[in-house]
């Protein structure tokens, strides 16, 4: 069947063709006209030359759904309405269909064509689309277009992953390893420092994982060390780890084994979320973070409400010690329960986990402390609606066991998390987490937990350890140690680029005094023009021992990788509970900071500060360097005044990829699996940048490897994209690679350096080899009359002269020398 398409609508080509005769037809049949010499012609039959127009008639139209083709379909025409000749093929042809019958029985009779919903230059609203009970289309007959609209209810869900488990990663043994350094001091006091490192060593869906840490404070430990195996949904591990715990007593370290129902092999797992964590500081400071004693992260903060960074935090639910080291030496520590929730189930796949073993300490320089403390954890998790999912665990030891039961509520504005624990010895726990999505003006979070322990001790042991990080005794009790009260939240709201929010927190355990801190803060905006940005900031804050306020201006310009951050208002500081008097005064800052990328997408980044406080004046400086050998970054705080004191942080990171095809030094993001990417070939100077799902990822050269760190059980997308205008010849297909932790996949191209070369063939009589053709390895050419040709070709490309399907002759050029992508060949023998 042909299809015919006028460049004007065929009504319109016919209306004019039989316009002349319509109007003689109208004044031979004596049609009245007015004085001014208006014609007006009024019929109930179809006008003379338009009759065709009404009649069926059958052509071959695109099927679209979606906005995608899906193959095209014979189909009969008649004003305002078309029929499928063979409607079963099309219902095949629409993707993700649930209820195929239901469908067909709709397009197999004659369909409204809906022409009034085309869109067009003069109609770009209210067109194009339709919401129909079962199906409906679209029929641009100009176009010799069908959309086809079909009703969600009959649809699958669409899944950004397709479901199914990952393709377990080939290439035999693999290893990656991250090393990094922390150091913290201040010229007041000693130096605290922190080696850890992070190995895993990785056989297709088996691996065995060791973190170990040397610390000023505890010498050398172990962390981890566990054997896992994955098979398909199932994880099965020995030796030490962390069990998952509960909610409201956090996680335990054990030595013992155990298996789970795990989705992180699945294609379509979804991502776990974590609670943030909000810090008031009245004046910038070094702010620590701790774990069992054990430095994670040391950097400097601003004044104000801060959130703590916790996207380095591992998963699970632990107490963290935020340390805080302010300005006259003083050390003030607060502390937080912090959750990174496994995921909930997903809709008929619940989890189930089993674990046992004895509770592992952690000692000086002891990697391995086992416990005589037994224990046990066994739970299952159901999600039953979309909105609704439910968990159950049993944990426990020799001396106690306990019951933990709760459940989520999800919908598209809120979360909410709800838990109650209960044990043989009377025991009991509450757990309330709420929180808004984000996706509207109004952010909301709260978390209010309670524990009753009976005997106030902890309701599964701690782990135990000769000394603290920093060989000082605790200030405060330890999370979980006894009965406490625990309520942190904070709302805010947001107008335009405006906010205004109030945080709190509150905490309270047994035998010791409350802690708590409330207090509101607002931005806003007053200019936002040209890289120039100029708000109002506000805020204020009461804790147990102190009262503090700011109200001013904060100018912020960014230009060209450099910014300069500008404040200026006034502050005061009252009732601090050390004998010294409240004070105010107008305070201020400036701070400029400088970023640039190089080519090979190593980061650095330079700024300096200074800063005047109720209390003090200070000066910080910090930079930072993401490169391909790994990561650096320092800084400096120098307090000024009758308590002058420097303090200083400095961490660095770097790793190692190792498998059976080579190894390579560095990385920028140490994750926890990587790709080691090779280009071979002669190709002297030519740069490829490495694309990962599109993303560069890395620079690397012929010649040369490059790790690339990437994150765990995933698949991937990656090819190269030259970065510079050198003609390359290469395989530029993507190549899929998936990941499990520890899999060092090779991922390897050869590249050559093409070149244009130009000559004369003759044949073995001397003859030109006239109008032929010449094919290379690499490109595609013909000769004329004289045999003169041109040619794109690589070093040792044969070149194949033919005429029609005719071989004719071959030449193979002998050490060519081109110059700017460039060679002549001069005369070239064709044998």
């Amino acid at each position: 069947m042909m299809r015919i398409r006028p460049n004007l609508p065929r009504w319109v080509l016919l209306g004019l063709a039989c316009l002349p005769c319509s109007l003689t037809s109208a004044a031979a049949n004596g049609s009245n006209s007015s004085t001014k010499g208006t014609l007006l012609a009024v019929s109930n039959e179809t006008p003379q030359g338009f009759a065709l127009l009404s009649e069926p008639r059958q052509m071959l139209a695109d099927v679209y759904f979606g906005g995608t083709k899906i193959g095209e379909a014979a189909i009969t025409v008649r004003p305002g309405f078309v029929r499928f000749h063979e409607p079963a093929k099309v219902v095949a042809a629409i993707p993700h269909l649930r209820d195929a019958p239901a469908v067909q029985l709709v397009l197999a009779g004659e369909m409204s064509s809906n022409s009034g919903s085309v869109c067009s230059a003069l109609k770009s609203e209210n067109c194009g689309t339709l919401s129909p009970q079962v199906a409906a289309l679209i029929f641009d007959e100009d176009r010799f277009r069908i959309d086809l609209f079909v009703n969600s209810e009959l649809l699958e869900a669409i899944f950004p992953v397709a479901g199914g488990y990952l393709s377990t990663p080939t290439g035999g043994l693999s290893m990656t390893s991250s090393t990094g350094l922390s150091l913290s001091g201040s010229s007041q006091g000693r130096t605290a420092y922190n080696l850890q490192n992070r190995t895993i060593i990785a056989a297709g869906g088996a691996r065995l994982r060791v973190n170990s840490s040397y610390s000023s404070g505890l010498g050398l430990i172990t962390d981890d060390f566990v054997a896992e195996i994955d098979r398909r949904n199932l994880r099965f591990s020995a030796g030490m780890f962390w069990a998952p715990g509960l909610d409201m007593i956090g996680q335990r370290r054990i030595i013992g084994a155990g298996v789970t129902t795990q989705m992180d092999t699945r294609a379509d797992k979804e991502l776990l979320e974590g609670t943030p964590l909000f810090l008031f500081l009245d004046r910038a400071a070094r702010v620590e973070v701790l774990s069992d004693g054990r430095l994670l992260d040391s950097r400097i903060y601003e004044a104000g409400n801060n959130r703590i960074d916790t996207t380095y935090l591992p998963s699970g639910a632990y107490s963290l010690v935020l340390r805080v080291h302010q300005a006259d030496g003083r050390v003030r520590e607060e502390q937080r329960f912090f959750a990174r929730n496994a995921q909930v189930a997903p809709v008929g796949k619940p989890i189930y986990f089993a674990f046992a073993g004895v509770l592992a300490n952690t000692r000086r320089n002891r990697p391995f402390s086992p416990s005589r403390t037994h224990f046990y954890q066994a739970g299952t998790a159901h999600r039953l609606t979309g909105s609704l999912a439910i968990d159950a665990s049993v944990i426990g030891t020799q001396h106690n066991t306990m019951f933990e039961a709760g459940g989520y509520l999800l919908s598209p504005s809120a979360r909410i998390r709800a838990a109650g624990l209960i044990s043989a010895k009377g025991d009991k726990g509450v757990l309330l987490q709420a929180g808004t999505s984000g996706s509207g003006p109004l952010s909301l979070h709260l978390d209010l937990r309670r524990i009753w322990s009976q005997d106030q001790r902890p309701l599964i042991p701690l782990p135990t350890h000769g000394e603290r990080f920093d060989l000082q005794a605790p200030t405060a009790a330890q999370l979980g140690v006894g009965s406490f009260t625990q309520a942190s939240a904070s709302v805010g709201y947001r107008v335009g680029n405006g906010f205004v929010g109030l945080t709190g927190a509150f905490r309270r355990d047994y035998a010791r005094r409350s802690d708590y801190s409330i207090g509101p803060n607002l931005s806003v905006p007053v200019l936002q023009r040209h890289g120039v940005q100029l708000m109002v900031q506000a805020d204020a804050q009461r804790t147990r021992s102190s009262t503090a306020a700011y109200a001013g201006i904060r100018l912020l310009t960014t230009s060209n990788g450099k910014s300069l951050i500008a404040t200026g208002g006034y502050a005061s500081l009252g009732g601090r509970g050390n004998g010294e008097p409240s004070s105010a005064r107008p305070v201020g800052s400036i701070a400029g900071e400088y970023y640039h990328q190089a080519k090979d997408r190593t980061e650095m980044s330079l700024g300096v500060a200074a800063e005047r406080t109720v209390t003090d004046a200070n000066a910080r400086v910090h930079g930072a360097i993401y490169s391909p050998l790994g990561t650096v970054r320092g800084d400096l705080l120098r307090y000024f005044g009758d308590r002058a004191a420097t303090q200083y942080g400095l961490s660095v990171q770097t790793g190692i990829a190792v498998n059976s095809s080579g190894s390579a030094l560095g990385g920028r993001e140490l994750t926890q699996s990587a790709l080691l990417v090779s280009v071979d070939g002669r190709a002297d100077g030519a740069a490829f940048d490495v694309l990962v799902d599109n993303v560069p990822r890395g620079r690397i050269s012929a010649g040369r490897s490059l790790p690339v760190y990437l994150a765990s059980y995933r698949s991937y997308s990656v090819r190269l994209k030259p970065a510079d205008a050198a003609p390359v010849s290469y395989d530029n297909q993507a190549k899929k690679i998936t990941l499990y932790p520890g899999t060092v996949q090779s991922v390897r191209w050869t590249v050559q350096r093409t070149f244009t070369v130009f000559g004369q063939a003759l044949a073995a009589d001397g003859a030109p080899v006239a109008a032929a053709r010449v094919e290379s390895a690499h490109g595609l050419g013909e000769t004329d009359e004289q045999g003169f040709f041109q040619v794109d070709m690589a070093d040792g490309d044969e070149l194949r002269f033919s005429r029609g399907r005719q071989p004719l002759c071959r030449a193979l050029l002998t050490n060519p020398q081109p110059e700017r992508g460039y060679a002549a060949a001069g005369k070239v023998l064709c044998l």
